[in-house]
């Protein structure tokens, strides 16, 4: 599972990067953070990591 509101934010950090003369600072490569699950998750154990997947995007 991707944490997919991360990666918004790492975009949005670079374009602020590049229009500010920084784009020196900006990482050639971003992975972001990944979860593994599988099918025996608990349901809120679920809920809580997709609550913070996308925690900017409701």
């Amino acid at each position: 599972m991707r944490m997919n509101d991360d990666n918004g934010v790492a975009m949005a950090e670079a374009i602020k990067l590049d229009i500010t003369s920084q784009s020196n600072k900006i990482p050639l490569i971003y992975s972001g953070q990944f979860v593994l699950i599988d099918k025996n998750i608990d349901d809120v154990k679920l809920d809580s990591l997709k609550q913070k997947a996308f925690r900017y995007s409701k």
